[in-house]
């Protein structure tokens, strides 16, 4: 009797084991809350240089993201590094395209880094320039698509993001924002 059973849970794991993992929908686009003349700080280690941002959710459609979820630039959104050098030269660059963003605490706070060697490349010394990031008004962000999604982000959904002409509930998402309201249309979903 024991062999039978150990027999049923060997061929129980197994069968665990060997499921494909299931594909999830795309989660849901996210707000950045606008820096207003007060750029983030970015602390460099690793080969990253990054601070944390506060983000909230804009689809009560869409399920919430989960902690690690990848994210980019939505069109239309900025993000601009401002670095102090040494020698006090100020440089500001559009940082869209350089930006690692991972979701952090829920979705209501996001890290975004910024890759040390890219900066480098750009001439910006990480070692010994002040590094900060500015975040521009109605900056969206978007789940990186994942290959397999069931239900990924359709055009659609993307366009009022990138300032398409209906907005939508994300322009009642960004009004909110502005008016110091809650942001938790995430847990509406």
């Amino acid at each position: 009797m024991l062999k039978i059973g150990s027999l049923l849970l060997l061929s129980f794991i197994t069968s665990v084991a060997l499921v494909p993992g299931r594909a999830e929908a795309a989660p849901q686009i996210l707000g950045l809350m606008a820096s207003n003349g007060m750029p983030t700080p970015l602390h460099c280690r690793d080969g990253l240089c990054s601070g944390y941002f506060a983000s909230f959710c804009l689809q009560e459609a869409r399920e919430a993201p989960a902690d690690g979820q990848s994210y980019r630039v939505a069109p239309g959104g900025n993000l601009v590094l401002n670095a102090t050098l040494a020698d006090g030269r100020q440089l500001r660059l559009h940082a869209e395209g350089l930006a690692v963003i991972r979701v952090q605490e829920g979705y209501l706070s996001v890290q975004i880094g910024l890759p040390a060697a890219k900066l480098e490349a750009l001439d910006v010394p990480t070692g010994s320039a002040s590094l900060a990031l500015e975040v521009g008004p109605e900056t969206s962000i978007l789940p990186v698509e994942q290959a397999g999604d069931p239900d990924p982000q359709s055009p659609e959904e993307i366009a009022p993001s990138a300032g398409g002409p209906d907005l939508g509930s994300l322009e009642r998402g960004y009004r909110r924002g502005a008016m110091g309201g809650p942001f938790d249309q995430c847990a509406a979903a």
